[in-house]
């Protein structure tokens, strides 16, 4: 048996006469029914009884007491209690066994940092994980009994799969080793319906595309690769895979990527000696017929596709497929500052295309990029991208809920650069960009970027809710451009019920309207000569109940100032705390009990967020407190 405490030191001071509810851990409730003391509690997953723990002083180690009681129940009334004051600890009594094994590579050799991941077969919540050491040993602990699917995961092989049964007291053994396989070479050009499976290992010979009227379906579990051909820093094969648009005879490509939480498809490098890099390979690009302010755009970045279409000609509910748990790694490619590749680039994709639970890691350039379109994502994690981690242009109207932003330092950008679009900052359909519940952590690496987290500009719209931002170089949110402003006009764009936290070099944590010019925080700034000439005075001058919008720094003090420009943002709902996020430079972002991210007055009310069409969270940022796992099995 494993013995899970559910609740730790919780004192109950119990009164006599009427009942009253006690402030205590959200699991556990305690009461007075007359003379009785009255416990109720949340069920454990896995849990067959409840050990109940009284003392009249203050328990810190159950393991040294015999239990006061044992239920089944999730609830026990003490009688006759109630008039003293005592220590209560409940416990659940979950039956539970270790797993254990050694896996090995195809050479018979052992497999280092191979990830072991284990999840119950009937409530997939339950699960554990650990990676391999140098001689291949792992060891997942405390697994509740039942069946497990167990699949493990190495670089460039296919997943390995069994299922493992967890008996209560003991240690289950699964060793494994890989079996030679070889790597599926794939033509350049994919016709018809086309189906890659996790037993083989696919890479790309050089830039490969999803044909007009074809599908690509990948099953869980698969790895791609890019080239193979790869020595030192030359990259020998630029290697990507696009999906194309219509090309008039034949409808958009679909490509469906058909991961699953715990045997996602991993697109990676090919490189079979040394460390991966990042632009090992050029990433994923998706082409389709939604809407796109340039109009049908003939080359794309890459010389991929053509795309798009003006708004008359626009099939802005067109699907290019489900793309669902899926990682692309050290992709992206640069040819020139202006011709990138991105991790994954959506080009005029339409609503009806599905995008979730997707991380871009170590790309060489934006983590996910929109050139136009209307499709939407929710659950993505970009770690460690070599530019922008967000990045929209050419009049993309789209959604983004519950996503992670780690920049890496020096070598990333944004964590939202946004664009309507370059040439013309006008230009129609005007971007848009609704997003909500997004986590920022700058300041990934040495030294820190010297840059704003969140850069909207060039004449787009944006309508933001939930955000927290912290640790940006620069500061937090930087508004450019005079369209962007004249964009914002009515409250067109909005960025409300946020929390910013350690932004800029200058940043005091202090939102004070009285502080001087140039001297205030550093979470929000916007380009003096740019906005104020659009409400015509000079640049510097600008003043709003008194205040000085922005000083000649560049600097402003207060959010609230910004409604002077027509940007929708107060005080009463923009925050400046401490996220307590448990470990954001190690990669969890994660808030603490107790973090005023996870308080609901602080968050959007539902009826905001349904204007927007975006759902609701109680929670500002991207999880739902130290527990939330969404990310988990999935992302690395």
């Amino acid at each position: 048996m494993r013995i899970r405490r559910l609740l730790v030191l919780l004192m109950s001071m119990v009164m006599t006469s009427a009942a009253f509810a006690i402030d205590a851990p959200e699991d556990l409730t305690i009461a007075v029914n007359g003379n009785d003391v009255v416990l109720r509690w949340q069920g454990v997953a896995g849990a067959t009884e409840y050990n109940v723990y009284k003392e009249t002083s203050e328990i810190t180690d159950v393991n040294l007491l015999f239990p006061f009681a044992t239920t089944n129940a999730l609830t026990f009334t003490d009688n006759n209690s109630a008039g003293n004051q005592f220590y209560y600890v409940v416990t659940a009594v979950v039956p539970a066994g270790d797993l254990s094994g050694v896996i090995n590579d195809t050479s018979n050799t052992a497999a280092n940092n191979a990830l072991v991941f284990a999840s119950k077969l009937d409530d997939p919540s339950i699960f554990g994980l650990d990676y391999t050491d140098a001689n291949g040993n792992y060891l997942i602990e405390g697994l509740p009994v039942g069946t497990y699917e167990v699949c493990v995961y190495l670089l460039n092989r296919p997943v390995g799969v069994t299922s493992v049964v967890i008996n209560d007291g003991g240690i289950s053994n699964w060793n494994y080793t890989w079996p030679a396989f070889s790597r599926t070479i794939v033509p350049t050009v994919l016709n018809g319906v086309v189906n890659w499976t996790n037993d083989q290992v696919y890479e790309l010979a050089g830039p490969t595309s999803v044909a007009p009227g074809a599908t690509l379906n990948i099953e869980e579990g698969t790895t791609i690769n890019g080239s193979s051909s790869i020595s030192g820093d030359t990259v020998n094969v630029l290697t990507f895979l696009e999906v194309e648009a219509s090309d008039g005879a034949n409808p958009n490509g679909v490509l469906n990527i058909n991961g699953s939480q715990h045997k996602p498809v991993v697109f990676t490098s090919g490189r079979l000696t040394g460390t991966p890099r990042d632009g090992d390979w050029g990433g994923l690009i998706i082409s389709g017929d939604a809407q796109n302010n340039r109009g049908r755009v003939a080359v794309g970045e890459g010389n991929t596709g053509p795309f798009g279409n003006a708004l008359a000609n626009a099939q802005n509910a067109q699907s290019s497929g489900s793309h669902r748990y899926f990682r692309v790694e050290f992709g992206g490619f640069k040819f020139t500052p202006t011709n990138e590749l991105n991790s994954l680039a959506y080009q005029a994709v339409g609503s009806g295309t599905t995008c979730e639970y997707y991380q871009a890691i170590n790309g060489a350039d934006d983590g996910i990029e929109f050139f136009g379109g209307t499709n939407s994502c929710n659950h993505i994690i970009i770690t460690n991208s070599g530019d922008d981690a967000i990045d929209w242009t050419d009049g993309w109207e789209g959604r983004i809920w519950n996503a992670v932003v780690y920049t890496r330092g020096a070598a990333s950008d944004k964590g939202i650069e946004a664009d309507n679009l370059e040439a013309d900052n006008n230009a129609t359909p005007r971007a848009n960009g609704v997003l909500s519940n997004i986590t920022f952590v700058g300041h990934q690496g040495s030294p820190a970027a010297a840059t704003d987290l969140l850069n909207p500009r060039r004449g787009t719209k944006f309508n933001w809710f939930n955000f927290i931002v912290t640790l940006g170089g620069a500061g937090g949110i930087d508004m450019d451009n005079s369209a962007t402003a004249t964009a914002a006009a009515g409250g067109a764009s909005r960025f409300d019920y946020s929390l910013f936290w350690d932004n800029g070099a200058a940043a005091t944590e202090v939102i004070d309207p009285n502080t001087g010019a140039g001297i205030g925080d550093g979470h929000f700034r916007c380009e003096d000569a740019e906005w104020d000439n659009v409400n015509g005075v000079p640049a510097g001058g600008m003043t709003l109940n008194g205040h000085i919008l922005a000083a000649p720094t560049g600097w402003t003090q207060n959010i609230s100032n910004f409604r002077g420009t027509g940007f929708v943002g107060t005080n009463a709902t923009t925050i400046i705390a401490n996220p307590l996020l448990s470990d954001p430079t190690n990669y969890d972002a994660r808030p603490l009990t107790g973090s005023p991210a996870l308080n609901a007055a602080n968050a959007a009310p539902a009826a905001v967020l349904a204007t927007y069409s975006l759902p609701y969270a109680p929670y500002i940022g991207a999880f739902n407190g130290p527990n939330d796992s969404w990310h988990v099995g999935w992302s690395r």
